[in-house]
């Protein structure tokens, strides 16, 4: 069941949510109207996707990584699969009367750094009209590097100091390296320092606190986003098409 819930004005200056693409500070907000009155709500790529963006073609799973790497929201395994929460849910909602959380009575576990496309024993969505490919396609991607590993690339210190030196902002480095270790996993060095290196000559007059921090770039595979030269004008300070 859909909330009503409040916006405060500082939202949309806040340090980290001003790195994420736009589609996905949307989803923030949206998670905030399907979560619990504490913030609570299964995790179910499908179902959130129907809720917020019915008529787009956006990976949700992707947008919840992104604001799990920044620690918009957390994820945790429990009896009944995996839960999303709205970290300092109290900070963003002021709730009358709360309802008690389901969630907040039961042993919640921290889950993986990956969650899984669909939380075990979530709702299930059954019309096909409506349901995005984005999870079965991600399922399938996974049996397969499970099943074959087909191609497993690895990483080693060095080459995350090389590409991190590279890199226009230096900020939570230890999130940046597990980042970088499962980027690694799927491309090649050279790709990720080409990457990089692009997106610094982009940014290179825009203020660096409003480029990505080093994991969400990661995280989000933007090593492959095709970018403008750089032409010595200064960025648009938003800093949402970078």
């Amino acid at each position: 069941m859909a909330r009503i819930r409040n916006i405060k004005p500082d939202f949309w200056t806040d340090e980290k949510l001003v790195e994420l693409e736009t589609w996905e500070r949307l989803l923030f907000i949206g998670l905030w109207n399907f979560a619990d009155d504490e913030g609570y709500m299964p995790y179910s790529p499908k179902r959130i996707k129907m809720q917020i963006f019915p008529g787009d073609s956006l990976e949700v799973s992707r947008g919840i990584q992104s604001l799990i790497s920044i620690g918009a929201v957390e994820l945790f395994d429990s009896e009944f699969g995996q839960v999303l929460h709205v970290a300092k849910w109290s900070k963003h909602q002021k709730v009358s009367n709360p309802s008690q959380s389901k969630y907040s009575s039961i042993e919640l576990i921290p889950a993986g750094e990956n969650p899984r496309k669909q939380a075990v024993r979530a709702p299930q969505i059954t019309e096909p009209s409506l349901i995005s490919t984005e999870d079965s396609v991600g399922l399938r991607t996974e049996r397969e590097r499970e099943g074959g590993r087909k191609k497993d690339l690895s990483s080693t210190p060095d080459e995350f100091d090389q590409w991190y030196s590279r890199y226009p902002k230096k900020e939570a480095k230890e999130a940046a390296r597990k980042a970088f270790a499962k980027a690694r996993k799927t491309v090649d060095l050279p790709a990720l320092l080409e990457g990089v290196d692009r997106y610094a000559a982009a940014t290179r007059d825009k203020d660096r606190q409003y480029l990505a921090l080093p994991a969400t770039w990661l995280n989000a595979g933007r090593w492959a986003d095709e970018l403008p030269e750089h032409t010595g004008q200064p960025g648009w300070t938003l800093g949402l098409d970078q």
